[in-house]
């Protein structure tokens, strides 16, 4: 499917803020976080060898949803995902993380612990759009410039969550934060069809037709 498919939220193109102003709000995991600082129109590390990390408070978002941002750096360390029960010891939800050793990783966050649910070995680039997908059935999809890296189902967590992200140390950066709730259905045509430019068949045909090998699929979104 495509991604990302929802809005920027916040694309921090405005005066410098130390630390990012409301509606952000500290991120809670690790009490020893600190809120990133915003610096030439991107959010940017405020601390040295440490997280800087913030959730959006202006909304929840229900399943399906998701949540993306610009790398501004492939050596950095940064996360992007979905955080319910923010503010306490309860914070639980999923994350897309990126290390500087290449490992892409799905993390799943419950009662504020990280646990590794699936992992990839990819170098992700500078400027790369990444984020995740996290659809009605519990599949999370890991996305690098709208290519699917990496799938796991998991249903632990339910929602509604805020989106949030978390990059390590100073002067790394991330950039056009957003995210939100999908439609319930999205119709995408199969690969065959697009390839064909809708010549095997009329399309509306192809509408809830199985008959032949090319037909539209209802995919969630």
């Amino acid at each position: 499917m495509p991604f990302p498919i929802t809005g920027i939220i916040d694309n921090f193109n405005r005066a410098d803020e130390t630390p990012l102003a409301s509606p952000w709000i500290l991120d809670p995991p690790n009490q020893s976080w600190v809120l990133p600082n915003l610096a030439s129109n991107a959010a940017i590390g405020s601390v040295a060898s440490n997280y800087s990390s913030g959730y959006h408070n202006a909304n929840t978002f229900a399943r399906p949803c998701e949540v993306y941002g610009t790398v501004g750096s492939a050596s950095a360390e940064w996360r992007v995902g979905f955080i319910q029960n923010p503010d306490s010891a309860s914070a639980s939800g999923y994350m897309f993380a990126h290390r500087t050793d290449d490992v892409q990783r799905i993390w799943r966050i419950t009662d504020t612990a990280f646990t590794t649910i699936a992992a990839v070995t990819q170098a992700v680039a500078t400027g790369s759009v990444c984020g995740l997908h996290l659809a009605a059935n519990g599949d999370l999809t890991a996305y690098d410039d709208g290519v699917s890296i990496l799938t796991i189902n998991d249903t632990t967590h339910t929602g509604p969550f805020y989106l949030w992200f978390a990059m390590f140390d100073t002067a790394k950066t991330l950039d056009n934060f957003g995210g939100g709730t999908l439609g319930d259905q999205l119709l995408l045509p199969d690969a065959d069809i697009a390839a064909g430019g809708w010549t095997t068949a009329p399309l509306f045909s192809k509408l809830n037709d199985s008959s032949d090998a090319t037909f539209i699929t209802s995919t969630a979104a």
